[in-house]
């Protein structure tokens, strides 16, 4: 039997006929499904191939002549790593180095100029002319097919899984593709309530001065804490996943409902759950495909990298409780990579709207999209941003704090 229901919620049981004899294999993307085996270890799952075995069908795709150099081989793992070792991927790449549209060496670039000429072209309806080659749809629409099918399914199903769902892979696409905790996500949700009322219950000297002086680095730290308490009280609602929301009075923050949209990910296979970590990663394909769709506009992505940026701001306290500083300092830890991708998907996107608006201006049109662009803007949400970021990255920022906390 090949492939999976459409949405994992057919009973495969209808599928299995009675009686003891035979063999029924089962292919299927809903990880649930493994209580249906009953050989040996019941299931088998085909993550990727090594990198050597990629490399290897990479080559041969691209008939590239054996025996292969240490350079070209290199130049093969390093493409097939960044298609997440996937088989489909790397043979539609081999095919683009044998019909010469690129080489080994230049892939990559190419793989991303011609997707950005899909993104573009998409986006010109009033024009009848389009750049895009048969070659460029052929070697990455193709790809991406059945993401984009699920996707679709995802946002044309009216249920309230299916909408958190999509929403958080938008959200996921602009973290790093691995090690997304639940713990984060929780404490997103959750950290803006108890700020407030820590704040609340704050004696107004409970930053002055201990028996000794303070050192200038405890003092810069009690600084930053009270210029960002007033912007901390911001009352506008940021952008969030609606999963991720908590709101008082009828609707605050449901771990249930998070529960559900993140299992429905994992069951179309968009997302991967380490039950020992508790933690979500998603395949580099699936993670490209959910940023780069071309069907979303650079201001729909300019929204998600945002809620991806509010998330990471507020899993982190300023100046997290006693019972709070192990999972503040695990969580610090672990939010460099997405502080870093998240940064870096803000910088390409202020560049591709700075080009948009010039462009409109060429055209004469810009009065039609009364868009401003201000890449060096710092306003109240930047520099919350930046007080919560900045002890993430020395190595050594945490302990300074768990110690002055203590001399508090």
């Amino acid at each position: 039997m090949g492939g999976m229901p459409k949405w994992g919620a057919v009973d495969l049981e209808e599928y299995i006929p009675a009686g003891d004899r035979g063999f029924i294999l089962i292919t299927t993307r809903n990880p649930s499904n493994k209580v249906y085996g009953t050989l040996g270890s019941c299931f088998y799952a085909f993550e990727k191939l090594e990198s050597d075995e990629a490399s290897d069908l990479l080559l041969k795709a691209a008939e590239q002549p054996s025996p292969w150099s240490l350079s070209i081989r290199n130049s093969a793992a390093t493409i097939a790593k960044t298609l997440g070792f996937l088989p489909l991927a790397l043979l539609h790449a081999g095919k683009a180095i044998m019909d010469g549209l690129c080489s080994l060496d230049n892939y990559l670039d190419y793989c991303g100029r011609s997707w950005n000429r899909i993104r573009r072209n998409s986006h010109r309806t009033r024009s009848r002319s389009s750049s895009t080659t048969a070659d460029d749809k052929s070697l990455n629409m193709n790809i991406y097919s059945t993401y984009e099918i699920i996707f679709v399914g995802l946002e044309h199903r009216d249920k309230e899984d299916s909408r958190d769902a999509a929403e958080l892979l938008k959200m996921f696409s602009f973290l790093y593709r691995e090690n997304i905790e639940f713990d984060m996500l929780v404490a997103a949700a959750t950290n803006p309530r108890l700020q407030q009322k820590q704040q609340q219950s704050m004696p107004k000297d409970k930053l002055a001065a201990p028996n000794k002086p303070p050192t200038w680095k405890q003092m810069l730290w009690q600084w930053a804490i009270a210029s960002v308490e007033p912007i901390l009280r911001e009352r506008d609602r940021p952008a969030l996943p609606t999963a991720l929301h908590d709101l008082d009075g009828a609707n605050p923050f449901d771990e249930d409902r998070l529960r559900n949209a993140l299992a429905l990910l994992t069951q179309l296979g968009s997302t991967m759950h380490n039950q020992r970590s508790d933690s979500y990663s998603i395949h580099p394909l699936v993670h490209i495909w959910a940023r780069e769709r071309p069907m979303t506009s650079t201001a729909e992505q300019a929204v998600w990298c945002q809620a991806a940026t509010n998330v990471l701001a507020r899993c982190i306290l300023i100046q997290p409780p006693p019972d709070r500083l192990d999972l503040d300092e695990r969580l610090r830890r672990g939010i460099l990579p997405h502080v870093e991708h998240v940064r870096h998907c803000q910088r390409k996107i202020r560049s591709q709207l700075a080009e948009n608006l010039e462009a409109r201006k060429t055209r004469k049109r810009s009065w039609i999209f009364p868009l401003q662009i201000a890449p060096t803007t710092f306003g109240r949400r930047e520099a919350t941003e930046h007080t919560k970021f900045s002890p993430v990255y020395p190595r050594t920022a945490t302990s300074k704090r768990r110690r002055l906390f203590k001399s508090q």
